[in-house]
């Protein structure tokens, strides 16, 4: 059974807000990183959407932004499989 996570890059109103930084480009993983650089990559983005394709009994490593931010709001959308969660972790929690 293949997992998989998709984050999708959506034009918001806020993108026009003063300071709004979008994190993800919706082409390619520009800008993020593995935690563990020696870890096994697992994400690709396809049609402006950023999948983990990790397949079950495998583990892939996370991806973290290459910038750090004090102060943020988030806004992200995703897809799961039934009996699964987001993976979504802010400042490294679930």
């Amino acid at each position: 059974m293949r997992r998989t996570l998709a984050l999708t890059a959506t034009v918001f109103a806020a993108d026009t807000e003063e300071g709004f930084k979008s994190l993800f480009n919706g082409k390619d993983t520009a800008g993020w990183k593995l935690r563990r650089p020696d870890g096994h990559n697992s994400w690709k983005v396809e049609d402006g959407v950023l999948k983990n394709t990790v397949n079950k009994g495998e583990h892939g490593t996370d991806l973290v932004s290459n910038e750090k931010f004090l102060n943020f709001s988030v806004r992200y959308e995703y897809m799961v499989p039934d009996n699964s969660n987001s993976g979504f972790y802010l400042r490294g929690r679930h």
